[in-house]
C-alpha cells in the first residue's frame, strides 16, 4: 500500500509531461500544416 501511494505522484508527473509533450508536438505539426495551407 505504501509503495503504491508513493508511486502515484511519479505516475501523475509522467502523465502530465507526456500530455504536454504530445500537445506541443500536435501544436507544432498543426502550425506547420497551417503554414503550408497559407
Amino acid at each position: 500500500m505504501l509503495h503504491q501511494e508513493a508511486l502515484l505522484p511519479a505516475y501523475q508527473m509522467i502523465y502530465w509531461y507526456t500530455a504536454i509533450g504530445v500537445y506541443f508536438l500536435w501544436f507544432n505539426l498543426n502550425g506547420n500544416a497551417l503554414q503550408f495551407v497559407k
